[in-house]
């Protein structure tokens, strides 16, 4: 059975990017789609796109003013009257709105952008609540939020600020909600540009070079020792000044030692490149994310710290 079989959603912006994309992911996963979106050739262009795809009797298009009441409660009243009921409110539409200077932001561009980012998310989730209460089995209002709602210089003034009361929005309205099964989340996007991701390897490549460092001691330490040592026996035997040295197998006659050394090693060249990364990713990353974006490589470097441990102790 898949993910979604059954439920019914309604998608708000949902005939362009983020939101074409989410109702075909719903529909592909078996979800009842009703896309709202205030370009009709987009709309109908989302749904005839989802219809070569085999979802021609789970999907229909409302044309739908975000910021205007009665185009909101239509789309939930169309989502319960053509598939009888509904789970899912993804509230994704959004405009850039007023941007410059606080001193030259026009009233009316501010305004504007605030009906269709904070009230079109109120009325969105006070017509979807009544709506999945009917049914008595909960929902889900998702919203997408914005990184620019939580810190200073994520966005043009009227965006963050609308952004920011969006999020209030849900922290408070999931609060009250909770208690009837439904759950009100957010997505807070941005914080990072495409191009600031594709560079984001190249800046944290330089903590590699302790692991490897590392490996290359724990792995050839006993060869860098002894086989060093009789390199330079040689070469000082050659130059008349080496008579009488000898070679010290003190590693090799004591593997607890090396065994000890190894492991030291590793875990240091480890210790040394989470710190380097960490250093790094504070410069680098947004402040939001300063402690999310570091727990995959958190993950990823204890995985390879006792990886490299299991197999320098197995060989």
């Amino acid at each position: 059975m898949k993910r979604h079989q059954g439920k019914v959603a309604i998608v708000t912006g949902g005939a362009s990017g983020m939101g074409r994309a989410t109702v075909m992911r719903l529909l592909a996963d078996g979800a009842k789609v009703v896309v709202a979106d205030l370009n009709d050739k987009n709309g109908a262009e989302t749904v005839a796109v989802a219809r070569t795809q085999g979802h021609g009797n789970d999907v229909a298009f409302v044309r739908c003013d975000v910021a205007r009441e009665a185009d909101v409660a239509r789309v939930m009243s169309e989502a319960e009257q053509r598939f009888g009921r509904l789970d899912i409110a993804y509230l994704n539409a959004g405009v850039g709105g007023a941007f410059g200077p606080i001193a030259e932001t026009d009233a009316e561009d501010w305004d504007y952008t605030f009906a269709v980012l904070v009230r079109s998310v109120f009325l969105g989730m006070k017509h979807a609540s009544v709506a999945m209460k009917k049914h008595g089995q909960g929902g889900v209002i998702l919203v997408t939020a914005s990184i620019a709602g939580m810190v200073g210089g994520g966005g043009s003034h009227a965006y963050s600020a609308a952004k920011a009361a969006v999020i209030s929005l849900i922290e408070n309205v999931a609060v009250e909600l909770g208690p009837d099964r439904i759950r009100v989340v957010g997505i807070a996007t941005g914080g990072v540009t495409p191009a600031q991701r594709r560079a984001l390897p190249g800046l944290m490549a330089h903590s590699l070079v302790p692991i490897v460092v590392g490996y290359v001691f724990a792995h050839y330490l006993t060869y860098l020792v002894e086989r060093g040592q009789g390199v330079m026996i040689g070469l000082l035997q050659l130059l008349g000044t080496g008579d009488g040295l000898t070679v010290s197998y003190v590693l090799s006659e004591h593997p607890d030692l090396l065994a000890v050394y190894k492991v030291g090693f590793v875990v240091a060249g480890h210790v040394v490149a989470v710190v380097a990364a960490h250093d790094k990713a504070l410069e680098v990353l947004p402040r939001a994310h300063r402690l999310t974006g570091q727990l995959a490589m958190l993950v990823l470097m204890v995985g390879y710290t006792f990886t490299g441990i299991y197999l320098l102790l197995s060989v």
